[in-house]
Order: structure tokens, then sequence, then C-alpha cells
């Protein structure tokens, strides 16, 4: 185990549980999900229950009062009510190594205990799942409804994989295994019946039927056409971008839809302004698309949505949700920051605001102000729930938007120590009273969900050996190898979706540049898979419009389908103008480019139960880091080392090619290295030459991932001061160049796509760097109290800011026509307001939906993190177009 690489805990059925005082057991397990090594293509299940402690605590009852009758987990797993009432509770699962005191980690969630059901039904309108001969991919949604005992337990409660509700076959193609998943034995043409019975009460037995499709996601299949095409004989040399359509039908209106929407988009990447460096390398690109079929339009909802219009005015909203509701009151928390503090409302929640507050105050909860709160909020909260669940979709690749609360919150689960329980509920005890706030902290991470825009691929379609979640490769799930089976459509049908295939081992040119275009009007988007593929909607609507379409069963919500196009709108529900720049957003990530933008307030840096501010590891993507690497002093002091700054000494280049082979040593003479360049490019390094002008080489350093910052200097990677020895030969692209005398003695290997460069130089000589030597002196500087600190002007740290900013004046320099382009430090990014830092005050990464083409472009640093790795020849045109002046 200690050399197991760990992903994360599961317990099963899953984290959102329910049971009924007499009824059916529920019985659970919990495991250790890991690899022994980077190059598995599944993930291993370790059973790890006897090595689990649960511990219960019932939030809404009064303080003192909320360790009492309390449900228990027997050693096999079972959950045992004998002493429990009807209630919700939370959980935690702790889990120890091999030694007791060896904590691995911990899980928090729900349990919901009722008195009687009173009906179920499937989730589900039909579902497809995958043909494996060991793994089985789809898990129906099941749903059930409670009677009402008053208890504040919700009425209706997802009941997936409880065990509850027998599944049956009634064909040899579907296989019904553990926790209700469908393994697909062979691929169907038609559906098959999968039935489900639950008895509900004595002599009532309730059933329902689903149709269950099995497809062969592996098969090869010749659907590729062009999008942008440059040589497909030469398919392995190139960035290929894929665009594969998800959650579109079988119709000729989807599939018109569908082309219509990749052909703008790649019309529109290679050419507006906004979008550059796309244009710049378009040489380097070429793309292709896929049209997939699936049963029913638009992704799943993994998210509940308030069925009533109170706080913001419209119903259909995802909760929770951080939008202001009506009247506001500014610097009092959001409805989902309140959730995230107090919980969900119970079941029958009538209570006032005023006692509400006089609760929660005397809750003891620890991280919660009821200074921040107010009326208008506390009765938008109140009405922050739904009677039903949303039906899910069956899309042929299984995305879904947000997650369900049954799927765990954005809370790691391996390494993080479960917290100590309490002997007893006294907030003033002096030895119980620490151990219960934090205890109380770890129960509440429960509602910390993920954002509702995430749209990623729903682990109900995707089974836990080889889905895990979308930061991992998952190299085995059904996407990926449908990818890795398309084919060019004409002969000799060249294998372009190899390609898209992911390497952990080493970068590969077209490594993320796969989008689901996703059939849905919901905003949503997002680089998933460990940046191998990417998912974004054809629109970015806030809420979702739906219909209960049974009389006197609300619990049964159905999604409206999208507006299908017509002649006066042939394009229906799409935004282009936003799934365009979301697309060239969610691209970047693929170059190893996080997220720039602020969701998330403040008021100290955020902490290792969050996106850590505060570790001392560097932050893996190139364009942000954080305050832990960069600090200068230890806290309270925000004093940063520019010098630590990754993206500062980024190189400008006055002439830049693109090695076309890997460089060689010339055999007579070791210091002298032969580098061939594309033949076009020959004339300005004859220049070169004849100007006597030296020469730098650097090799090309990129993980799997692309990353490529901190640059390495060392001289295996990077020479300069070379010197050209004799005229380019113009007939084969060849130059050879001469180490200066502090060189190695042989010279290092220098891949091909490494780039030799002369660099840009101010008057003195000194070559020029992305960060203006003004703007590095300023931060530089110890004497100036805004020196090493960021250069965001003026800002209230605990507040995130949505827009662009503008940096501090900087002495005897003229900051850029639009200053905030300046190349420099700004703190705010990796979707908080603090501890973590960008290069400019505007980028693509921070708002991709700045309709300002300037504002709305990638930043000077991402693209040269995108040229450096498609195209580093184009250097000095980037540099000579979109360096800000």
């Amino acid at each position: 185990m200690a050399d197991d690489i760990n992903i994360d805990l599961l317990v099963s059925p899953h984290l959102d549980l329910h049971a009924v005082i007499g009824g059916p057991a529920l019985k659970l397990n919990v495991q250790r999900r890991f690899v022994k090594d980077l190059k598995q293509k599944e993930f291993d299940l370790d059973p790890v229950l006897p090595k689990s402690t649960f511990a219960f605590f019932a939030p809404h009852n009064q303080a003192g009062q909320r360790l009492n009758n309390l449900p228990k987990v027997d050693p096999d797993g079972t959950v045992n009510l004998s002493t429990a009432v009807p209630g919700v509770y939370l959980f935690q699962v702790a889990v120890t190594g091999a030694n007791k005191t060896d904590r691995v980690g911990s899980v928090v969630g729900r349990l919901q205990v009722h008195t009687e059901f009173v009906d179920w039904w499937f989730g589900n309108d039909s579902i497809t799942t995958a043909q494996d001969t060991r793994f089985a991919h789809a898990q129906p949604s099941i749903y059930a409804k409670f009677k009402d005992d008053g208890s504040g337990a919700d009425l209706v409660g997802d009941i997936t994989g409880h065990d509850y509700v027998v599944l049956s076959s009634n064909d040899p193609r579907v296989r019904v295994e553990p926790l209700g998943r469908l393994r697909g034995v062979a691929e169907t043409t038609s559906p098959v019946t999968v039935t489900g019975s639950l008895t509900v009460k004595p002599g009532t037995v309730v059933s329902n039927t689903l149709p269950v499709r099995v497809v062969n996601y592996a098969k090869t299949r010749q659907d590729l056409h062009g999008a942008h095409m440059r040589d497909v004989a030469h398919h392995t040399e190139k960035c290929n971008m894929l665009f594969l359509a998800e959650g579109f039908t079988d119709t000729a209106t989807d599939k018109n839809l569908f082309d219509l929407v990749v052909t703008r988009t790649t019309v529109e990447m290679f050419d507006k302004p906004r979008h550059e460096p796309f244009k710049l390398l378009q040489e380097s690109f070429s793309g292709f698309k896929a049209f997939a079929v699936s049963q029913q339009q638009m992704a799943t909802c993994g998210f509940r949505v308030t069925d009533n219009d109170v706080g913001f005015g419209i119903k259909g909203i995802p909760i929770p949700d951080s939008r202001p509701i009506k009247n506001a009151v500014k610097g009092h928390y959001s409805v989902l920051e309140l959730v995230e503090l107090v919980g969900l409302p119970k079941e029958g929640e009538n209570r006032e605001p005023k006692a509400l507050r006089d609760f929660w105050a005397n809750q003891h909860l620890p991280l919660l102000d009821v200074t921040l709160t107010d009326d208008n909020l506390i009765n938008a909260w109140k009405s922050h729930r739904s009677a039903g669940f949303l039906q899910a979709s069956d899309t042929l690749f299984g995305t879904y938007l947000g997650s369900r609360w049954a799927d765990g919150s954005r809370v790691q689960t391996i390494g993080k120590s479960a917290e100590d329980v309490p002997a007893k509920d006294d907030h003033a005890d002096p030895r119980e009273g620490p151990k219960l706030a934090a205890f109380i902290t770890r129960l509440y991470d429960f509602y910390r969900v993920r954002a509702s825009r995430t749209l990623t691929l729903d682990p109900r379609r995707h089974p836990p050996q080889l889905y895990a979640h979308s930061g991992a490769t998952n190299p085995s799930n059904s996407v990926l190898g449908y990818v890795a089976g398309l084919q060019y459509f004409l002969a000799p049908n060249q294998p372009v979706g190899q390609n898209w295939v992911p390497d952990d081992s080493k970068a590969t040119r077209s490594r993320g540049l796969v989008a689901l275009v996703t059939y849905e009007p919901l905003l949503g988007g997002t680089a998933i898979n460990n940046n191998t593929l990417t998912a974004s909607s054809l629109a970015n609507f806030g809420n979702l419009l739906f219909d209960t379409p049974v009389p006197k069963r609300p619990e049964l919500m159905r999604r409206i389908p999208p507006t299908p196009p017509v002649d006066a709108r042939s394009h229906g529900i799409v935004q282009f103008d936003h799934f365009i720049n979301k697309i060239a957003h969610e691209f970047g990530h693929t170059f190893n480019l996080g997220d720039e933008y602020e969701d998330f307030g403040a008021a100290g840096d955020p902490g290792p139960d969050t996106e850590d501010a505060t570790t001392a590891e560097q932050l893996g993507f190139d364009n942000l880091d954080r305050i832990g690497v960069l600090q200068l002093n230890r806290p309270p002091s925000r004093k940063i080392n520019p010098d630590k700054i990754k993206w500062l000494t980024l190189p400008r280049m006055k002439v830049s090619s693109r090695l076309r082979t890997t460089a060689s040593p010339t055999p007579q003479t070791p210091s002298r290295i032969t580098i061939t360049v594309a033949l076009a490019e020959i004339g300005k390094w004859i220049d070169v030459w004849k100007q006597g002008i030296g020469v730098s080489l650097r090799n090309v350093t990129t993980t799997s991932t692309k990353r490529q910052l901190p640059l390495v200097d060392s001289s295996s990677q990077f020479l300069t001061g070379l010197r050209i020895i004799s005229e380019p030969n113009r007939v084969n692209g060849t130059i050879v160049l001469e180490c200066p005398p502090f060189s190695p003695e042989f010279p290092p290997l220098l891949l091909a796509g490494s780039v030799a460069y002369v660099p840009l130089k101010d008057a003195n000589g000194t070559p020029l760097l992305a960060v203006e030597e003004k703007v590095a002196a300023f931060l530089r500087d110890r004497t100036n109290p805004k020196g090493q600190l960021p250069l965001n002007q003026d800002r209230d740290l605990t507040v995130p800011d949505k827009g662009a900013q503008v940096p501090l004046d900087i002495p005897g320099f003229d900051e850029p026509d639009n200053s905030f382009q300046l190349v420099g430090i700004y703190e705010g990014g990796f979707r908080w307001s603090r501890g973590f830092y960008r290069p400019t005050g505007a980028c693509k990464m921070r708002n991709q939906d700045d309709k300002d083409d300037e504002r709305g472009q990638f930043c000077f640093v991402c693209k040269w993190l995108i040229t450096n790795f498609v195209d580093p020849g184009r250097h000095a045109k980037l540099h000579d177009e979109f360096y800000p002046r």
C-alpha cells in the first residue's frame, strides 16, 4: 500500500443515503481506489470496510441533542436503525491503514431515515450502456417517495444502488450486476427491457420498466470528416482538433445544426483576433468532426433545481446557486454560501428568519456569521429546494452538469484526515468543544458542491474501475475508446483517432484537443479527464425549463427540450460567440493553462481543505501560481519574491524557427551542432549569419500534460551565444552552429520541435523578457511600499472580482494602451479572490465571454506558451503582432 497511488475513497451505494425503519436493510461498503503505477489502464478497488469507522450527527436537532438517538453501522456494513429516529443525519467515514493511527482519509455523507415507502421510479426514460467483458458501465438512477412523517427528512430521495429495488433483464445481452449496474454483453439494435420491483408496503409491489441499449464504443468507425483540413496524410505531425457530437439525436435537424456549429467555430477560431494565437498557428492544426447519435438531447443535470421563484424571480435554478437574489444586501452571503454553512432547509421548514438566526447562533456552527444574513436571503434559502428530481438524459457519452449530493463534495477524500468524534455535544466544554467544532466543520463539507457549470462524465454512466474523476486521465473510459477507433471517411481511412489517445508518459501534439459539442442550453464547460477531453454546452442560460407531466405528481420532473432551429433562427439555441469563446478557452486548458477567474472571496488564503494556496508545492498550471510558493516572509506578510515568478523570464524573440528534425553534433567537430529548419525560413537565417548575430537553442521540454514552466536553463536544455559558422544551406535547410567555449564538450540532444532563435535585446544588449525590465525592477523594489506585491490597483481581496484589472502606476514607465495587458503578476485566479496569481489583468482564461476583442484574448504569456508548444518558430511573429506596447 505504501507504493500505491491513491485516487480517492468510495462509499457504496453512494453518499446521500435513505433508509426506512422496518424496511429492507441498507448495507454499506467502503473502498480505496488506487493504481500501482500511472501506466495502468484501469483503477484497482481495495475494500477497506474493516478499517472504516462511522460517526453520525443530527444537524437539525437543538445543540446538546445532536449526538442523541443516532444510527450505527454494524461491522458487516449494515446500517443499524435500532436506536435511530426518523430525520436527517450527517456522517463521517474515517479510514485508517494497517496501523490504526495511520489515517488514510475520510468521507462525509448524509443519511435520511424514513418511516415508510410510498412509491418509486426510474430516473431515466432509457439508458445506454457499454459492451464490456468485465465491467458494468451504466447505473440507472432510482428515486423513491416516502411518507411525510414530520421529521424534516426529504419526501423524495435517491435510492440508486441501495438494492431495495430488484432489477432483472429479459435478454442475456444485458446483465444486472451489483449496485444495479448494467453490463452490456453484446451490442443491440433494439432496446432490452430491464424490470424493477419494490414492495413499498406489505401486499403492495410497484414495478417499472426501463429500455436499455448496448453500444460497442471501442469498435472502428469511419466517421471522421474534415472541418479545418491541412494534411490528413501527415496527421501525426499536426495538432488535430476533434469536434464530437453529444446529445444530438438521429435527425436531419440535429445533424445540420451540428455541422453549422462546427463550421462556424473552426472558421472563427482561425480567423477572429479574439482567438489568437490560433490564427497565427493555423497551419499547424487540422480539424475533424464526427457526428455521434444520442437517444435524447441535453446533458444530465446532476443537481436538483428550484420549483419556485422565491428569491430569484425565476424557477429552474440549480441547487445551490451563487447568483445574487433580488434585493441582495452587499457583503451578505449568497444562497450557496449559506447552504455550505448551515446545510439545506429541512422538509417543511417554516420558521421565521429571526427564529432561524437564533437557532443557527445556538448551534455554534464554527464558520457562520449570522450578521451576514438578512430576511430576504433566509426566505430564499428556505425555498431553495425542489419537490423532485429531473430525469437523466440518455446521451451517448453520458455527460452531466454539476454533481449530485450522492456523488460527494468538492473536498478531497484521500489524505483528508477524519476529525475526532466528540464525546458530547457541548461547545463550551474545554476538551470536547474544540473537537465538536472541528467535527461539525468536516461534516458540513458535504454541502460544498462542485460548481453547477462543470460539464463532466457522469459516474452513473462510467464504472468506477474506468472513471475516477475529471482530474484523472481515465485512459480506458468509453469516450476515449470511441475516439481511438475513429478513422477518416475516405480511403485509405487513416486512423486519425489514435492521435487523441492519451499517453501519460510523454507529451503528444493532439492530447486534449477533443471537444464534446453538447446540445445543452445551460452554461457548462470543462476540461476533463486530466486535460484529455473538453466538454462545452451550446449556450449559457442560467436556469432550465421543466414540466411535471403527471397530474398530482410534482416529483416527476422532465426537462423541456430545446427549441429546434427554424428558418428565421437557423441556429436554434446556439449562442455562437459564447460557444466559440468557450471552445477556445477549454482548448487553452489542454495547453496546461488554468482558470484565472474568481468565483469565491475569502478573508484568508484558501487552505488545505480547498484548492490550497498555502502549500510550497508549485501549482501545476503554467499561467498560475500560489502564495505558498511566492511568499517572501512568513504570514501575515503578503510580500512575494518576484524572482520565483515562473513566467518572469520568458524570452522575447527577434528571429525564430522550429527544428524540423532532432539536432545532431557534427561528427568531425563535436562542438558543432547541425540543425534543420523549414526551407521557407532559411532566408532569415542567412541574414543572421551575415550579421554575425548570436543564436540561442532551447530544447522542447514538456510533461505529458504539456507543462512547460519553469523553463530549464541548464546546458542540457538551453544554449546561448552560438555562432553560425557558414552560410545556411538553401537546399536542405541545415544550419551549422558552433558552441561557445563554455558549452559542454558534447552538445545535448535537441529534439525536433525545439526552437532556434535570436533573442530580442535592448540598446544595451540585454535580452528582453516577457516582463519589462522596469516592471520587474518595480516588483523587486524593497524600498517601495508597493514593491514585492502584485500589480493590482487597490481592491478588496475578500470579494471576487470578475473583471479586467489595471496595474499600479509604475514611475518612469509607459504602460501599454490597454494597461490590463501589462505582463507582471496579479492576485486573483484559480476561482479565488486571493492567494493565487496570474500574469496579466485580463485573459481568455479569466473571462472567456468578454466581447471586447482585446480583453477577450489570451494574454501574451498564454499566447507564448501555446506557441511554444505548437510551433515555437512563430515566436518572433507573435512578439511583433501581440506584445503589449
